[in-house]
């Protein structure tokens, strides 16, 4: 990678707005030759004030790294007044959070949230939005998805308390999450964005713990995911101690939901290429015919709009740098590359020329195969952060 400054590192060679261009191009830059034949850096090093970064251009060194040797990179925690969030540090609660998002969340558990997804995805299409503009009815369906599913709540417009506290614990947080701002925020604690973040997530702490306390005084079974996979809350520490703090987890989850993000892309790339709009189209038409709206059963039979949603999510990642990991134990090397301990890793899969050529066209027809089905590769999970 370029050669950082003494303290700044490579803080003044990146693009404070658009980040990733700059990551993008020293991929370009610094190339390797394998038997004389030049390859895109795969994994490329840089330093802003004093923290080791690295990205990771290629499927190949993001499976060897983050999937193979899995044990020694985890991903990041953050730590905001006492909240912890993402995967935990020992072990014990590691295990326990992946048991309670497994009974939920695993493949044959979903199901039983398709019913109501297919209805809160109906509302979105049939009603007007006129009133609060599209970029607020989108939150509003995507936030009111997530709070019925995880906690039987039914959110009623963009004035639900719920949501209106996660757009402003978001408008702030969004400030400091890129690596490079993450690195300024580690740098100098003491900024005015981290003590407002503080502050919320205090507040948003007590109000979900008085939640909490009056759902148990009236014995209440919730109606959405821990109703369901727990008894009650009456007497059950462990599933309260889980929730309670993890529940602001929710609230990020809500304010820039992959499903609100996605939504959003997808308006734009139906406006910027109208040649590509008419395919999707006529798919449903053929397949659910002109009187009903497609649902999720329908899914098998439309490969096409699969693949549209698979392009949004590279075209433009719902994280741009995917969630980072660190490597936590020791220093660790691959092909020839030396990883400091401690280094934080990105991910810029979706900028692959190898794999996706012509990266910045929306072109669905990239994830089919010859005979039309949808292909099996890394970009079916880029909803989880592969940048």
């Amino acid at each position: 990678g370029p050669r950082p400054l003494p303290f700044l590192g490579n803080a003044l060679h990146l693009d404070a707005k658009q980040p990733w261009v700059r990551y993008t191009a020293w991929g370009k830059t610094y190339i390797r030759l394998i038997s004389f034949t030049p390859f895109v850096g795969e994994l490329i090093y840089s330093r802003v004030l004093g923290i080791d970064m690295i990205t990771i251009n290629s499927e190949t060194a993001a499976r060897e790294l983050l999937d193979k040797r899995s044990a020694i990179y985890s991903i990041v925690r953050r730590n905001w007044n006492g909240f912890q969030y993402c995967i935990p540090s020992d072990y014990e609660t590691l295990q326990r959070h992946r048991k309670v998002y497994h009974q939920a969340l695993r493949a044959e558990a979903s199901i039983s949230y398709h019913e109501m997804s297919s209805r809160k995805a109906d509302e979105l299409i049939l009603n007007p939005t006129v009133t609060v503009g599209t970029q607020k009815y989108i939150h509003v369906f995507a936030g009111s998805l997530i709070m019925t599913v995880t906690y039987g709540h039914i959110a009623y417009g963009d004035k639900d308390p719920f949501l209106t506290r996660a757009r402003e614990l978001i408008n702030i947080a969004i400030q400091i999450i890129s690596p490079e701002k993450a690195a300024i925020i580690t740098a100098f604690p003491f900024c005015e964005q981290k003590t407002q973040l503080q502050s919320l997530v205090t507040g948003f702490l007590s109000q979900v713990g008085d939640d909490a306390d009056e759902d148990m005084m009236k014995d209440v079974t919730l109606t959405g995911y821990p109703g369901k996979k727990f008894p009650r809350w009456h007497g059950d520490g462990e599933c309260r101690t889980f929730w309670i703090p993890n529940r602001i987890l929710l609230y990020l989850d809500i304010a820039q939901s992959p499903d609100c993000i996605r939504c959003l892309h997808i308006h734009l790339a139906m406006v910027l290429y109208p040649d590509v709009q008419g395919r999707p189209r006529a798919e449903v038409n053929q397949v659910v015919k002109h009187d009903k709206i497609p649902s999720i059963d329908d899914r098998v039979s439309l490969p096409y709009l699969d693949a549209v949603v698979f392009e949004v999510l590279r075209w433009h990642p719902p994280v741009t740098l995917g969630q980072s990991a660190v490597i936590k134990f020791h220093d660790d090397v691959y092909n020839g590359y030396f990883i400091p301990k401690g280094s934080k890793s990105y991910e810029a899969l979706s900028r692959d020329k190898e794999m996706f050529p012509d990266v910045s066209r929306f072109d669905p027809s990239r994830h089919l195969t010859i005979d039309e089905q949808l292909k099996n590769h890394v970009v079916n999970h880029f909803a989880f952060g592969h940048g």
